[in-house]
């Protein structure tokens, strides 16, 4: 499609069509990576749907043994790959805020739990992946004690905070000997997931701003225990190939400028072809996550519909983003499939206990990541 011209009307009815239609649409064939020596994706990733799941929000409690029950309906949709955020000992109100990197939030339950959620997944045929967050810790964890020198300063000799409630990390020391230890802690505490967990892989948080030599590091080591997936948090094409999957950061935007402000639909020619300018070489085939919302992407005031312009036109944007180009990894958030349509951001606790079985958006996403297939 990267080649050719898009007619906005014409994607637009097919999306409407395509949430109308009764019968479950013919699948393409399915996509296959093209391995490379040491980072081929895993076999299972090929024609895996992604969902984002916020475990604070998901069940009508924030125990993880709760989420379990729904893990039917979210495999029914035909997802492969569940991403779950962060589930850590927190050091504040945000999951991304940790205190205890191998330790379960006391909110969400106990290891005991997640594993039991890891070998449900597991028996319907889903893999899952942690959400990590090797950036930065909480402004209380106990390495700013312990270890005072892993941390990035500013001129000052001040631990630097990009964001108020969290300590960034350094992971380009120049101190060789301090480096050498947060990398190998942070290798140490990524092993202990899966070997304790049974996970499939990692979603790096901030992952753009984390050294390759570390990817390519931790990739090898967990390989050795099972094949790994990992999602890469930033668009750069240098987080390839030691990650399988990077954002199509842009890619709402592009369906903002369309719905919203009325840009005609070949800025999104011009968007691919610059993606496979920069992603055309490399091997095996990045995958890129392409979705219409996650936990950052909210609007407070009119919810997800509003922000694309209107419900039509962002059903028919879902239709794009899982079919749009030969890299394309879908990605659905959480209550997504069942039209919750207000901000589900980082801090939220459940209100609600959605019935992931009764919308009729389900059909519709079931159908969609069928096509996908």
């Amino acid at each position: 499609m990267g080649q050719g011209r898009i007619d906005r009307r014409r994607f637009l009815l097919y999306g409407a069509a395509l949430v109308a239609a009764p019968a479950v649409m013919t699948a393409l064939p399915n996509r296959s990576a093209r391995a490379a020596a040491n980072y081929s994706h895993p076999g299972w990733s090929v024609g895996a749907p992604v969902y984002e799941m916020n475990p604070y929000f998901h069940a009508q409690s924030t125990r993880l043994a709760d989420i379990v029950p729904h893990l039917d309906a979210i495999a029914g949709l035909g997802v492969g790959i569940l991403w779950i955020m962060p589930v850590y000992q927190r050091g504040g109100i945000s999951m991304y805020c940790v205190n205890d990197y191998t330790a379960v939030d006391n909110e969400l339950g106990t290891l005991d739990d997640l594993k039991g959620l890891v070998n449900r997944a597991h028996a319907l045929g889903v893999k899952v992946i942690l959400d990590f967050v090797p950036l930065h810790t909480a402004n209380n964890h106990p390495w700013i004690q312990q270890h005072p020198g892993w941390y990035d300063r500013d001129s000052n000799g001040n631990i630097v905070h990009r964001w108020p409630d969290v300590s960034q990390l350094d992971w380009f020391n120049p101190n060789a000997t301090l480096k050498e230890e947060l990398w190998a802690e942070m290798e140490r505490i990524v092993t202990y997931w899966v070997r304790n967990a049974d996970v499939d892989g990692f979603r790096w948080d901030v992952g753009l701003d984390i050294p390759e030599g570390w990817f390519i590091r931790v990739r090898e080591s967990l390989q050795s225990i099972k094949p790994m997936f990992f999602l890469g948090e930033g668009w750069p094409a240098s987080l390839h190939p030691e990650n399988d999957m990077s954002y199509d950061w842009d890619l709402p935007q592009r369906f903002k400028d369309i719905g919203v402000k009325g840009q005609p639909a070949t800025i999104l020619d011009t968007h691919l072809n610059s993606e496979n300018a920069s992603f055309g070489a490399i091997t095996p085939t990045p995958y890129r996550m392409r979705y219409t919302l996650n936990h950052d992407i909210s609007n407070p005031n009119e919810g997800e519909f509003a922000d694309y312009g209107g419900q039509a036109a962002t059903l028919a944007f879902e239709v794009l983003s899982m079919t749009i180009g030969p890299r394309t990894k879908p990605m659905i958030y959480s209550g997504q499939e069942v039209g919750i349509r207000t901000a589900l951001g980082w801090t939220n606790r459940v209100t609600t206990n959605p019935n992931y079985n009764s919308s009729p958006l389900r059909a519709f996403y079931r159908r969609l990541f069928t096509l996908y297939k």
